[in-house]
């Protein structure tokens, strides 16, 4: 089975990835393919380590080339965390395989991995969606990102997406009002806070249009 887990930063999708894995595995491997660079890196390294202590996982650190990785044993379940530092690795890295081969480098190490398990849960990034222009390597990137996931997605058996609310919306006694969670962070939010108002525009001018509709209807008095 392959499971493909997406989701933006701070979504909560790696705690999402590792209850799949928790869920249908006995026997747990977490491949890491984050390179510690710097105290952002080593800070969320530390943080992946937390979530999963005391859940029976494994650890190989393996940073690319995923298609020749050997591994002692089979296990249930393998967790790939995570598809976009796999990607930047290939890309980046001297010794990663480039541009021309980072595509088929990585599906070729997603179909070896599964050879080890009876699970294949991959964690990816969701950044397709605020339309800022990059330099080109970064839309490189971007890019191959989104081929790849277009190919796991049809290779996967289930595909989830993890998601941060910014806001919940109320309606009540006919008034409808927002309770922010997070702040503002995308013209996307922006465009959620608008929506009690224009909710509340909308009804008015229903009511309106019913008002004179019933007006139209009305017969007039002989």
């Amino acid at each position: 089975m392959l499971i493909l887990v997406t989701g933006g930063a701070a979504s909560g999708k790696s705690e999402h990835a590792e209850r799949l894995v928790c869920e249908k595995a006995q026997s747990r491997l977490y491949l890491a393919t984050m390179q510690p660079f710097g105290k952002s890196a080593e800070a969320r390294i530390a943080r992946h380590r937390a979530l999963r202590a005391g859940k029976g996982f494994a650890t190989v650190e393996r940073t690319l080339d995923l298609a020749n990785l050997r591994l002692s044993r089979q296990y249930d379940g393998i967790l790939l965390e995570d598809l976009g530092n796999l990607l930047a690795n290939e890309l980046f890295a001297p010794e990663g395989a480039g541009a021309g081969s980072a595509f088929d480098s990585i599906v070729a190490g997603v179909d070896n991995l599964q050879k080890y398990c009876e699970t294949l849960v991959i964690v990816s990034n969701e950044i397709f969606a605020d339309g800022v222009p990059y330099p080109p390597e970064t839309m490189q990137y971007i890019r191959i990102l989104g081929e790849l996931h277009q190919k796991l997605t049809g290779k996967a058996d289930a595909v989830y997406e993890s998601v941060t609310p910014v806001a919940f919306i109320v309606i009540e006694k006919g008034k409808c009002r927002m309770m922010q969670i997070n702040n503002y962070t995308s013209s996307a939010d922006r465009a959620v806070s608008m929506i009690p108002e224009l909710v509340d525009k909308l009804t008015e001018l229903l009511k309106a249009k019913d008002g004179k509709a019933d007006e139209a209807e009305t017969p007039a008095a002989e």
